[in-house]
């Protein structure tokens, strides 16, 4: 029972390609659940259950910016990992996977007051919305693509990159967290900042 999970504070089994480890993917996927249970009935115990999910899930945000050498393609647009989200344990890499639940942090920031919440999941979206190619060339993608993996260590690819492959559905959740935001009074009015490019 995810519940069990959950008070337990050991998530796993989300995406298929980890196993039973435990993965950023599982915090999300509690945060959704549990949130939407709280919007349909108000049991108290969905907003436990929901703030407990999204504990777990901020386990894997980056709260700071990591160096980067100029001479790589992430130092050279001054990209910011803070607010991003690393994959797993065994995943080392930052996804924006974690924009699928925007709308329910925001609702469960609403509930609950939680303003670090809050701005933790303004700065996911911060973290990712730069890094859109603006043209046709921009860091050698062609215009609106958009990476699944930016390598913040030295796992899979050098420190520095990112993975050459634009993932349509890291671009369509770009795309629905930009527009949720939009229309939740928590995030429309949020400040300037983030990463580059």
């Amino acid at each position: 029972m995810l519940s069990r999970a959950v008070r337990s504070e050991f998530l796993c089994g989300a995406p298929e390609d980890v196993d039973l480890a435990p993965t950023s993917e599982d915090g999300y996927t509690a945060v959704m659940a549990y949130t939407e249970l709280l919007d349909a009935d108000g049991t108290p115990e969905w907003l436990d259950l929901a703030r407990r999910g999204a504990d777990w899930m901020l386990t894997f945000h980056y709260t700071y910016d990591v160096e980067f050498s100029p001479r790589t393609l992430l130092g050279r647009y001054g990209f910011r990992t803070r607010g991003g989200d690393q994959a797993s344990a065994s995943n080392q890499h930052l996804h924006s996977y974690g924009l699928v639940c925007l709308p329910e942090m925001a609702r469960l920031a609403r509930r609950t007051g939680d303003r670090y919440s809050l701005e933790s999941t303004r700065e996911n979206l911060d973290c990712f919305r730069r890094f859109v190619a603006r043209e046709d060339g921009d860091f050698d993608a062609y215009r609106g693509m958009v990476s699944e993996r930016f390598y913040q260590t030295s796992c899979f690819q050098a420190k520095g990159m990112l993975l050459t492959l634009s993932h349509a559905w890291c671009a369509g959740l770009l795309l629905y967290a930009a527009e949720a935001a939009l229309e939740l009074p928590e995030l429309a009015d949020r400040p300037e900042g983030g990463s580059t490019p």
